[in-house]
């Protein structure tokens, strides 16, 4: 084929209705410019959150650092058992309390008064 000739399979495409087509093409456009604010709202809201928890453990940071100072300022306590060292009582194991003894004594006591009324 020479550089002069036409080709011979050329297509034309006609439109029909020319503003159906520019509000199509501004419709999309709007909604890309939309997808841009969108995208960079979300942008801003990341750095925020990224800023803030930044500050967080910035503060943690500090409050840690200021807690052991106070640690250290106050005076050991010795004899209170760590909680490592207290002994954990299971649900299923009873407990032997006095107090539990005289406290039920006591109600027997009532009770036997009050059938006697």
């Amino acid at each position: 084929m020479r550089p002069n000739d036409k080709p011979e399979d050329a297509y034309y495409v006609g439109f029909g209705d020319a503003s159906l087509l520019r509000r199509s093409v501004l419709e999309t456009a709007r909604a890309v410019v939309q997808t841009v604010h969108l995208h960079a709202r979300v942008r801003e809201i990341q750095d925020e959150k990224l800023k803030l928890r930044t500050d967080l453990a910035h503060l943690v940071h500090e409050l840690r650092d200021e807690l052991h100072k106070l640690e250290a300022c106050l005076p050991k306590r010795e004899g209170i058992p760590t909680p490592a060292a207290v002994q954990r009582v299971s649900p299923k194991t009873k407990v032997h309390d006095h107090r539990l003894d005289k406290i039920e004594a006591a109600l027997s006591e009532i009770e036997a008064r009050m059938r006697t009324l």
